[in-house]
């Protein structure tokens, strides 16, 4: 009672044709008779290739803003430094001239000449110019002093 050939290909269609993916001639992947275990396997390697895709563009932009917040703290740092060595000169030079000449001598406290020469190298590193005024600003910050006592 079973069914002549002809009969069950008409009922079911005629019978799949079998897919094979290649590399070259190395068989990688052999589908069968469904294309839907092919639709099914295409989707997750696309879900999965997307995935990728997403996290290396994510964990890229976390590198480069870490980078960005690094750089910025380490030009910081080293301006910082810089103002330093030059509170730390601007003090032995003039204690040097009052030494030399027996003059009166206002030295100011080494911070506020940090604070002055962070703010110049600051902005001379930004501007690539010392700011209009940076000698008038000097004299009023630190020249008024000397008058005062």
């Amino acid at each position: 009672m079973g069914h002549p050939d002809h009969t069950h290909r008409r009922r079911h269609g005629p019978p799949a044709r079998r897919l094979i993916a290649r590399v070259g001639r190395t068989r990688i992947c052999d589908y069968g008779d469904s294309f839907q275990h092919h639709s099914m396997s295409t989707s997750l390697l696309t879900s999965v290739v997307v995935a990728a895709v997403v996290a290396s563009i994510i964990s890229g932009l976390f590198a480069s803003i870490t980078l960005i917040i690094e750089r910025r703290a380490k030009r910081k740092e080293l301006i910082f430094a810089k103002a330093l060595e030059l509170a730390k000169l601007k003090i032995d030079t003039l204690a040097d001239f009052a030494q030399h000449t027996s003059a009166t001598t206002f030295i100011a406290d080494p911070a506020e000449y940090a604070e002055y020469y962070y703010g110049l190298l600051e902005t001379l590193h930004a501007k690539g110019r010392l700011p209009k005024g940076w000698g008038e600003e000097y004299d009023r910050r630190f020249s008024q002093r000397i008058s005062d006592q």
